[in-house]
């Protein structure tokens, strides 16, 4: 990840609510890029639970949000990973029941 990569994925907002999840999380999401990307969650160990969206194209400054029900994991604690054409971001995600 160059510079630029770097400065671009501090530009990208991620909003996980609720947080800590119960059983349904909308993940409302903005960029200041075009690009094409996925949502992946994974475990504390960084095995891949589900990809929650696979390869879609983002067109910059349009927020999009999604809504995933969740209650098929334990409680614990999780990673939501968005993949760009230019790196990852990752978030921590808390499932509480």
């Amino acid at each position: 990840v160059n510079v630029n990569d770097e400065q671009l994925l501090n530009q990208i907002n991620i909003i996980v609510n609720p947080n800590p999840v119960n059983d349904e999380v909308t993940i409302s999401y903005i960029m200041s890029f075009n690009t094409k990307y996925s949502l992946i969650l994974t475990d504390i160990n960084g095995y891949r639970i589900k990809e929650l969206i696979n390869e879609s194209v983002y067109w910059s400054g349009i927020e999009q949000k999604s809504s995933f029900s969740l209650e098929e994991l334990s409680n614990g604690i999780y990673f939501l990973t968005i993949k760009t054409g230019f790196g990852n971001k990752t978030i921590k995600i808390v499932v509480n029941r």
